[in-house]
């Protein structure tokens, strides 16, 4: 299995651009973005030129922090267009970048989210059979969610800490499973309930993870298999649950 075993596929607004820097800091492997030439800040379409340009800086910053540099990987980051009209185009957005990717594998994730520290390592020393499971059985691997209760620099801090680090930090209150309850932000249980993150925290093994109404996690999937996202929905909030009943 080599670096570009798998290839973590996201998109985001170009205001965004720092945490897709971050977070391919925290990804060894291939990564495919699809940028929104708006900027969620301002609430404004931004020119085309100046996409680009941001792009590029983007792209940039992160080569001279030495990710990816000298390894195998393909890192492609694309601008999307949108015409300025109407809400965030996610769905179509995250089209895209799933358009963009080539390996077999992919791990599909949103830029506010950091993959933990051997997530790829793992991936990568296990693709062969996580393509046995994902193509020949058309199985997903449900990746649990989790999100600190303090700020983003803890968050770093528990995605570079790997499982012990969060576990404490669960613990201790300064983590949940995302939008589990109000403590931290949004509410929406259901949107990953079905992992069962305390089974996960406790255990080293492999689960099975049974399909619930609301299910909308981060997987890791077979590129060819995986349904494309439903376009209709625009904005933010509960727009990956038709894509995960579609492949349930």
């Amino acid at each position: 299995a080599g670096e570009d075993s798998c290839t973590l596929v996201t998109q985001c607004s170009i205001d965004r651009l720092g945490r897709l820097i971050t977070q391919a800091a925290h990804w060894r492997g291939a990564v495919a973005a699809a940028v929104v030439a708006y900027d969620g800040a301002t609430g404004e379409h931004v020119a085309v030129r100046e996409a680009r340009r941001r792009i590029e800086a983007a792209v940039a910053e992160i080569g001279a922090c030495g990710v990816g540099v000298g390894l195998p990987v393909r890192r492609t980051i694309a601008l999307y267009e949108d015409g300025g009209l109407g809400l965030y185009p996610i769905n179509a957005a995250r089209n895209a970048a799933l358009r963009l990717a080539t390996t077999e594998l992919v791990l599909l994730l949103d830029v506010d989210f950091l993959p933990s520290t051997g997530l790829h390592s793992t991936v990568a020393g296990s693709a062969a059979e996580l393509r046995r499971r994902c193509v020949e059985e058309r199985r997903l691997l449900v990746l649990p969610a989790f999100e600190s209760c303090a700020d983003a620099c803890e968050a770093a801090a528990l995605a570079a800490g790997g499982k012990p680090a969060l576990a404490a930090a669960v613990v201790a209150g300064r983590a949940r499973t995302f939008a589990s309850d109000g403590r931290c932000g949004d509410t929406f249980p259901q949107g990953h309930r079905a992992t069962d993150s305390k089974r996960w925290l406790a255990t080293d093994g492999a689960y099975s993870v049974e399909h619930e109404e609301g299910f909308e996690p981060f997987v890791v999937a077979s590129r060819r298999l995986v349904p494309p996202y439903d376009e209709r929905f625009t904005g933010f909030g509960r727009n990956k649950i038709l894509q995960l009943w579609e492949a349930a």
